[in-house]
């Protein structure tokens, strides 16, 4: 009789009542950097490049983990400036599209990782996505390496398999290269041209701190580091 009465009790209880207008309120403030959440949504995950502050083993990487997966190392297709604040652990870097007068531009080295649609929402808040940086598709670059057999059509016996590759049953190693349109953040040249002030406060890369692949398909490129939050 109790246990009946408590539960009368309960469903006599006022109905909770939502606040349409705060809820609405919130709702834009959350998609403000994000306005084509709806379309990324339409997705379990997208794929993105990350070049800066966000890369594995950085400061800022727990912005993704635990909705993300590393996938590739990549390059960037086409040159960029690469420039960086120096606050320390809060140091960020840029990528600038644009070219600028008297500052060196190189592909840059990244990861992709793919990334669920949650983990994005707050990437473009961090990155004040429209405001700061852009949040935009390249073309970035996946060497690969695959292993096929070398033509044999000159040779038919093992010993003369043998005698010319050193095995009866030879293998190559040919190096490939595979390309991806991925998302990134690119720098709003507005924003942070204008606080670009000769390596005081924000550092650009140059031709010193360029680093040279050991594949001919990718060259010289840019990489930004861990010891770059101490310089």
């Amino acid at each position: 009789m109790q246990l009946f009465k408590r539960k009368q009790e309960q469903s006599q209880e006022a109905p909770i009542t939502i606040n349409w207008s705060d809820f609405a309120r919130t709702a834009r403030q959350k998609l403000l950097f994000t306005p084509d959440m709806a379309t990324l949504q339409e997705s379990a995950f997208q794929l993105m490049f990350f070049y800066e502050e966000i890369q594995r083993d950085h400061p800022k990487y727990d912005l993704i983990a635990g909705n993300s997966a590393y996938a590739y190392t990549a390059f960037t297709h086409t040159p960029f400036h690469l420039c960086h604040s120096r606050l320390g652990k809060e140091t960020q870097a840029f990528l600038i599209e644009d070219k600028l007068k008297d500052i060196d531009q190189a592909k840059v080295r990244g990861e992709i990782h793919i990334v669920r649609p949650p983990a994005i929402l707050k990437l473009d808040e961090y990155k004040a996505n429209g405001v700061q940086f852009e949040r935009k598709r390249i073309r970035v670059m996946i060497p690969y390496h695959q292993v096929v057999a070398p033509d044999l059509s000159s040779v038919t016996t093992d010993a003369e398999k043998k005698a010319v590759w050193g095995s009866k049953n030879p293998k190559v190693m040919l190096q490939k290269t595979a390309f991806l349109d991925v998302w990134t953040y690119v720098a709003i040249t507005d924003h942070w041209v204008p606080l670009l002030d000769g390596g005081y406060h924000y550092k650009c890369y140059n031709r010193f701190h360029m680093h040279t692949a050991n594949r001919k398909n990718v060259g010289d490129y840019f990489k930004f580091t861990t010891k770059d939050y101490s310089g």
